[in-house]
């Protein structure tokens, strides 16, 4: 395992240099870094599942928009369903019997529904297995 071991210090990094040998040298740009942060952070365009914010509705009609996105794009959609990464939907798929390579505009309105819903729900979850009734008291 390669650990860095960073010179320079903290406030003016000039590189890397590695337990095994090697080193990656980086010029620093003139005045404060965050300045650099600031331009490339990208202001946040919706709401998060969890948020009581985030509308099913406007989910729904994001994803009507979206017919040729295979449902496992749609779900790591962030515009759609911010907060959602891959475990979320991988369960999610799972739990509505959905092929992660079926497209959203051939899902029936019912399937579409509970998928919307099921992406909210999963992020609540205490213990993800309590949707099939049983307790495994792993998450306790």
């Amino acid at each position: 395992m390669l650990n860095p071991i960073f010179s320079g210090g903290c406030s003016h990094l000039t590189g890397l240099g590695f337990a095994r040998g090697g080193s990656k040298e980086f010029p620093m740009p003139e005045g404060p870094s965050i300045v650099i942060l600031k331009e490339l952070v990208q202001p946040y365009r919706g709401a998060d599942v969890m948020n009581d914010k985030w509308d099913p509705r406007k989910a729904r009609i994001k994803l009507k928009e979206l017919p040729d996105m295979l449902v496992c794009d749609a779900l790591l959609n962030q515009e759609i369903f911010a907060g959602v990464g891959n475990i979320i939907k991988n369960e999610v798929l799972f739990r509505i019997r959905v092929h992660p390579e079926s497209k959203v505009g051939a899902l029936p309105s019912r399937k579409l529904g509970e998928m919307i819903k099921e992406a909210r729900n999963y992020s609540f979850d205490k213990d993800p297995t309590s949707w099939k009734g049983e307790e495994t008291g792993f998450f306790l």
